[in-house]
């Protein structure tokens, strides 16, 4: 099977499309996102303590050197430990060998990485990414033990069906959320602001003209790609349409999850597969399910995707202006200047370390690419979608989405999206044996 090579410069330019568009979007809808009082934004009010003390007088300031210190240490140590090999990446918690003769491992990632996201999110969704964390180490447990010497059997269990289910479920968190996001209750909060929040949250009519030249500009650039790689047909003018509507959509939901669960939460993985599954079912419906159609859906998912980072990122960084007394709108122009270098060093630095490593591979996982490629392959490519793994992640989502709707009635937030990132995301955690012996076939890369 021959594997589209990846186009640096293509690369690129999705990027910037992706970018631009994502600032756009994130722009407009500043006061939406920033008025919302059930976004907690746990990364922006961490950043607004450092900001806050920094600026306290110096006798006022608390003592962090040593915390500080300890921390860039350990930050700095522990990578060089794992690189001379004097300590594992991943340290097992538990190994048993199953009935099946597979092994079923409970390893945690050897990173300070990892203990510094989690102070960063609040208890409810630390607590609620743990449970979907535990959901997936009894999936993995389940299919462990199960035997799929049978072929029927390991054609409705095949080796992807975590990320089957991680999907399913991802599927119905994202569709929940954006129907939340989009409900009157949730557009009429802006008018509850005072007059000193709706001066703060403002956007001038030169400001609202650049972020809609931005959304323009990286659309244009997105639809000169396809033109450029498909020609002027009809199946070229659906797919700028799809990538259009999704990236404006996911972006939007993007961000409203960035600031309900976090970016360090990665909620750009399941908005990204939802927009991988509409885009292969558009080039399905034109019958353009060939291996050769994976390098222009690739180009498409990746300005998808840089959109939906991009928000991420920029609505956190808006909502820390807000809480520290400045309006959103001074960093607008900053932000896009670092989101367009972002653009150039980051495809070029995936470049290399697939070069060097190899992405997708056991030496450098990627499990939201892994992900991506799965669906790609099973739905586009392949034609075969195992209808079990994901009727099971459906009704892990809609469960959680039940859960989120009662919770959210008493006055706690447990999203149900938190959920669905732990019960696929954590490779480390219960990544199986049995995974790497039933692979086939080389894994369709997506960057």
């Amino acid at each position: 099977m021959h594997i589209p090579p990846v186009n640096i410069v293509m690369t690129i330019c999705a990027c910037i499309a992706g970018a631009i568009l994502g600032q756009g979007v994130v722009g407009l809808s500043t006061k939406k996102f920033l008025s919302d009082p059930s976004l907690p934004a746990p990364e922006a009010q961490a950043c607004m303590t450092l900001v806050k003390t920094a600026t306290e007088p110096d006798g006022q300031k608390p003592a962090l050197c040593a915390s500080l210190f300890l921390s860039c240490i350990a930050s700095l140590l522990s990578p060089l430990m794992v690189y001379f090999s004097l300590i594992k990446s991943s340290l097992v918690l538990f190994a048993m060998e199953t009935a099946a003769g597979k092994t079923f491992e409970v390893t945690v990632p050897f990173s300070p990485v990892y203990i510094g996201i989690g102070s960063l999110l609040t208890l409810s969704t630390s607590l609620v990414t743990f449970v979907g964390a535990a959901i997936r180490l009894a999936v993995d447990y389940f299919l462990a033990n199960a035997d799929l010497s049978d072929p029927e059997a390991a054609a409705d269990w095949p080796s992807t069906s975590t990320r089957w289910i991680g999907g399913g479920a991802m599927t119905a968190a994202v569709i929940y959320s954006m129907l939340r996001f989009l409900a009157p209750k949730a557009a009429a909060q802006g008018d509850e602001l005072s007059s000193e929040e709706m001066s703060l949250l403002a956007l001038p009519p030169q400001v609202v003209m650049l972020l809609s030249l931005a959304i323009l500009t990286g659309s244009g650039l997105m639809g000169l790609q396809i033109f450029l790689t498909d020609g002027l047909t009809g199946f070229s003018f659906t797919m700028l349409g799809g990538f259009m509507v999704m990236a404006v959509l996911m972006a939007t939901l993007g961000a409203v999850l960035s600031l309900q669960i976090g970016s360090s939460a990665s909620p750009t993985s399941g908005t990204v597969f939802i927009t991988t599954l509409v885009m292969c079912l558009l080039a399905m419906a034109w019958g353009r399910n060939d291996l050769t159609d994976v390098e222009l859906l690739r180009n498409i998912l990746t300005g998808a995707c840089v959109a939906v980072s991009s928000a991420n990122d920029s609505s956190q960084d808006y909502k820390t202006l807000q809480l520290c007394g400045i309006p959103p709108r001074v960093g607008f122009i900053a932000q896009l200047i670092g989101g367009l270098a972002g653009t150039i060093v980051v495809p070029c630095a995936l470049y290399v370390a697939d070069d060097a490593y190899g992405l997708g591979t056991e030496r450098l996982i990627a499990p939201q690419g892994q992900m991506f490629a799965t669906l790609i392959d099973g739905l586009l490519i392949a034609g075969a979608v195992p209808i079990k793994p994901v009727a099971v992640g459906l009704a892990i989502g809609v469960v959680g989405v039940l859960a989120e709707i009662f919770a959210s009635r008493k006055g706690i937030q447990i999203p149900a999206m938190a959920m669905a990132v732990g019960l696929y995301l954590p490779a480390e955690l219960g990544e199986l044996d049995y995974e790497l012996e039933f692979k086939s076939g080389p894994c369709l890369s997506l960057v």
